[in-house]
């Protein structure tokens, strides 16, 4: 009874099997999920940004133009790039070395405007300075013209004549307007107390009118206040030769001889 009971069981079992694979010869084979890909991590960039229009370079290697405030990327391996932009004329430079130690997107700032202003201002000093120089040129020619002037008119001979024609003249010739602004500069100098700038405005006086009594004598009076008695003595005799009979003429002669006796003492 106990053998029949084993072989029933055997039966059973592979009557079970064989059911079992047939059900799975008709359904098919079994499919497992498909592993998901493993997303790669984004591998490092630089985004370049300029203040100006400019064309710019990447490690020497041309990359485009890049609007005003505007911006490019480019993909770069980790360590140090050049980057480069210019100006579309090509006179403004900047250059700049970008450190990449990460993956990621770094961002690098061109600023072109500082550099151009620096050029700029720098263009316009030394266009300043050549205009300048030229006035500090133009103004020693002026001066050393009126020297040579000056000197001419005040020469003896050529003075000497001069003063011979407006002695015989009897209407004398008023000062000019030039003349007569440097008068009352130089009186309000002297008001002022002010030698120096006194003695500027009568030597321009003389010089634009030299047949002017009065400024060759406050020349004299003036540059013997500064001890400059050679000088002091010059005017007076100018004076003098417009004015030889003036009344203070006799007093004019004694001051001279005494300027030119301190003039040929140590100072």
């Amino acid at each position: 009874m106990r053998i029949r009971t084993i072989a029933g069981w055997v039966m059973v079992t592979a009557m079970t099997i064989t059911a079992l694979s047939a059900c799975a010869q008709e359904e098919g084979p079994i499919l497992l999920p498909k592993p998901k890909p493993v997303a790669k991590p984004a591998g490092p960039t630089l985004l370049v940004m300029c203040d100006l229009a400019c064309n710019w370079k990447l490690d020497g290697e041309a990359k485009g133009r890049i609007v005003a405030g505007g911006s490019a990327k480019a993909k770069v391996e980790l360590g140090q790039h050049l980057v480069v932009a210019a100006t579309e004329d090509g006179v403004d430079q900047v250059k700049q070395l970008s450190e990449v130690k990460t993956t990621g997107q770094t961002i690098v700032s061109l600023e072109l405007k500082p550099v151009r202003d620096a050029r700029l201002k720098t263009e316009q000093e030394a266009r300043d300075k050549v205009e300048q120089q030229a006035r500090d040129k133009a103004e020693q020619d002026r001066v050393a013209k009126e020297e040579i002037e000056r000197s001419t008119l005040t020469n003896s001979a050529t003075f000497n004549a001069a003063a011979k024609d407006w002695r015989k003249n009897s209407t004398k010739p008023p000062l000019s307007p030039e003349a007569e602004h440097q008068r009352i500069l130089a009186e309000n100098a002297i008001k002022e107390n002010d030698l120096d700038s006194a003695a500027r405005h009568f030597e321009s006086l003389v010089q634009a009118q030299p047949m002017w009594p009065n400024a060759w004598f406050n020349l004299a009076v003036i540059y013997s206040g500064q001890k400059k008695y050679t000088k002091a003595v010059d005017c007076m005799k100018h004076y003098l030769t417009l004015v030889p009979d003036a009344p203070d003429a006799k007093d004019a002669r004694t001051q001279m001889i005494v300027w030119e006796d301190k003039a040929t003492r140590p100072q």
